[in-house]
């Protein structure tokens, strides 16, 4: 039996060509997060990549072969076998190099344990599968050479179990089962109370919304849940940006308590969580978040059964390393993706949050339908870049996009934003307007797939026994303020404003508009009290339950705080060289009491605002021009007295590079 000096030598080469090509591109996209070790999901991304590239590897230098040496001898067969029996083996060596990155890549990550960074395991784990798949393939070989029949059935099986695997991984990823926790917890008798989901809209400010009063009809579905529903007209955040604000609803606590700030960003281990405590009583508890700074990398996680980082998996697809993508993509898992999008819209990953959140409910459905759940929910769309669905900008922004703001809709937004904040004189009128209007695009985007999300819950027949709490972290600025843009180095309205939806019959009353003052803190104390949970002794919460009924008293004051903005004053420096940062790098503290508002900087001015008169807080005044502002001056005083003057523990926490390069893209890490 003899073969051709070309044959199988041009199928070797392509093939392993096509190896090599696999498994980098697979372990570049699974290992700097983590080896693959125990997971299959991984595995499957690994083995998928390396099976494709080795048959597209095999088939490219057959094609070449062909025209190279044309004659049958040495172009079509490798001795007895034929090209599909060839194109087999070659497979098989593939997976079989796969097979063993992965347990090279769980040996070495378990010997090195933080020894060694990513790129040097990854570099390790390459090395030694290229050696140990080399002796696979020789062995293959010599088998092959004997069975090729069977060995083609064998591995051609195993390479379409591969693909439909990948296939089912990307479609049913969502499919994941309640927790362990939550299920173990379904042996004790079920608790009594509502379900609850919280829903932030990250980055919405109130005034930009029709169910607020704006003139465009950005949020009708909104409109609709406002009928049903309680709306606080004048919802304060305890912060103007996405950490603290998050914190504060997790636990109750003001971020001066808390201490999760730009300073120290980390959710101490000290305070409850309201998953914690719901996860105590007995509920089920899930969470998904389309924003790097709510998840595991600042300690966020805690109390949920199940947990899913969103914009580790989903995100808008802005190249090879996308703004939200956590982790690079294989190619294969890419295809996959375009597929996808071709019938999702492209957006910050609230299509997909809503598959999950509705296979976690099917989950629950069939696992421990009489316990109540608790699912919290953030979605981004508001968030710059401003991008949203052609569909939605069509019907909001007219024309092409400027070019002086073109730089806030795609990738390099984050230094754009502050480029633009030194250079207030790059923008005109005309700019600021269609900034606007490619934010509001983005709002009535949000509100279509909170429809979507809150049909989740109708669809299912658990919405009238669910409090749902539908609410904002922050506002946004689009060129206010003197050219302000994005969530940062402002105080204003236009950014502690935020909307806040409340919803459950019988308890909150449909079409309620409530206007007085209210902290969004007190979700914390609301959501406990609506479930008969009991806060901990030592963490009551700053703000009791939020009022009910029209005539329930409101808070007597409504306090926000703004830490030193590390991050900004770092990117203003960096993107804008001679900035004169100084008088931004203060803290602040403002309170409000009814349509009066006094804002003091440490070190610095304290400025009293009239809201009746002033909304756009154009007109600052001295705090003694007003008996509310020497009132309000006075309990900021007090109230600065309590705050614990020692230094917040240091706080260093890993960060996975997946979730790093996330954080980077929304311009938290530098």
């Amino acid at each position: 039996m003899t073969r051709g000096p070309l044959a199988g030598r041009w199928w070797l080469a392509g093939a392993f060509g096509g190896l090599a090509f696999g498994l980098v591109d697979g372990l570049l996209a699974y290992a700097p997060s983590g080896p693959p070790s125990d997971d299959l999901s991984s595995l499957l991304g690994v083995a998928s990549s390396v099976a494709l590239w080795a048959i597209v590897g095999a088939s490219v230098a057959a094609v070449v072969a062909r025209f190279l040496r044309p004659r049958a001898g040495n172009a079509a067969h490798g001795g007895s076998l034929s090209t599909a029996q060839w194109l087999w083996f070659l497979v098989a060596g593939g997976l079989a190099m796969s097979a063993i990155a992965s347990m090279v890549l769980r040996l070495v990550a378990s010997a090195s344990g933080e020894s060694m960074s990513p790129s040097a395991r990854t570099a390790v784990a390459l090395m030694a599968t290229g050696g140990f798949g080399l002796a696979a393939i020789r062995l293959l070989e010599r088998i092959a050479l004997r069975r090729p029949g069977r060995v083609a059935l064998w591995v051609g099986g195993l390479a379409v179990l591969l693909w439909v695997g990948l296939v089912a991984r990307d479609v049913a990823a969502a499919h994941a089962p309640v927790g362990a926790s939550a299920q173990l917890a379904n042996a004790a008798a079920p608790p009594q109370g509502p379900n609850v989901v919280l829903v932030v809209l990250d980055t919405a400010r109130a005034d930009h919304m029709s169910a607020y009063g704006y003139s465009r009809p950005t949020t009708p579905f909104l409109e609709e849940l406002a009928h049903d529903a309680t709306l606080y007209e004048n919802a304060v955040s305890p912060a103007p940006w996405t950490l603290p604000s998050h914190a504060s609803l997790f636990t109750g606590q003001l971020p001066s308590i808390h201490g999760a700030t730009a300073e120290h960003r980390w959710l101490r281990d000290e305070f409850s969580t309201l998953a914690e405590l719901l996860q105590a009583r007995g509920y089920a508890t899930a969470g998904f978040t389309n924003n790097a700074v709510v998840s595991h990398a600042t300690n966020m996680q805690r109390g949920f059964d199940q947990f899913t980082d969103v914009f580790l998996e989903w995100g808008p697809d802005m190249g090879w390393s996308g703004w939200t993508e956590g982790r690079r993509r294989t190619i294969p898992e890419r295809l996959l993706h375009q597929v996808r999008e071709w019938s999702h819209p492209a957006d910050k990953g609230a299509t997909r949050t809503n598959e999950l959140v509705g296979s976690w409910l099917d989950g629950w459905k069939a696992s421990s339908p009489r316990r109540p759940f608790f699912v919290f929910v953030n979605l981004l769309e508001t968030h710059l870049p401003y991008a949203a669905p052609p569909p939605f900008e069509q019907r909001f922004v007219q024309g092409p996009i400027r070019p002086g703001i073109k730089g806030l809709t795609g990738e390099g937004w984050f230094h754009e934003a502050f480029r633009l904040i030194g250079q207030k004189d790059a923008l005109n009128s005309d700019d600021y307007a269609q900034l606007q209007d490619l934010y509001d695009a983005e709002v009535a985007y949000e509100d279509a797939r909170l429809r979507d999300l809150v049909e989740q819950l109708r669809s299912r027949g658990v919405l009238d026994d669910t409090l749902l709490v539908v609410v904002s972290d922050h506002g946004e600025n689009l060129g206010d303020h003197g050219g302000l843009v994005n969530h940062v180095l402002s105080f204003h309205e236009t950014l502690l404003h935020v909307p806040l939806i409340v919803r459950r019959p019988g308890h909150f009353p449909a079409g309620l508009r409530y206007a007085p003052p209210v902290s969004t803190v007190s979700i914390f104390a609301t959501i406990l009290d609506e479930t008969r949970t009991p806060a901990p002794l030592n963490q009551t919460p700053a703000f009791g339950p939020l009022p009910r009924t029209a005539g329930d008293p409101a808070p007597a004051q409504v306090l926000s705080e703004y830490e030193l903005p590390v991050f900004a004053l770092a990117a203003i420096v960096d993107d804008v060289p001679g900035f004169n940062v100084g008088p931004l790098a203060v803290r602040q503290h403002a309170v409000r009491q009814g349509p009066w508002k006094l804002v003091r900087s440490l070190p610095g001015d304290t400025t009293l605002y009239d809201l009746a008169e002033d909304p756009r807080e154009a007109r600052p005044l001295a705090p003694d021009s007003a008996p509310e502002g020497r009132e309000l001056a006075s309990y900021l005083d007090q109230w600065e007295a309590t705050l614990p003057t020692e230094g917040l523990p240091s706080t260093s926490h890993a960060v996975d590079a997946a979730t790093r390069k996330a954080l980077e893209g929304l311009g938290y890490v530098r």
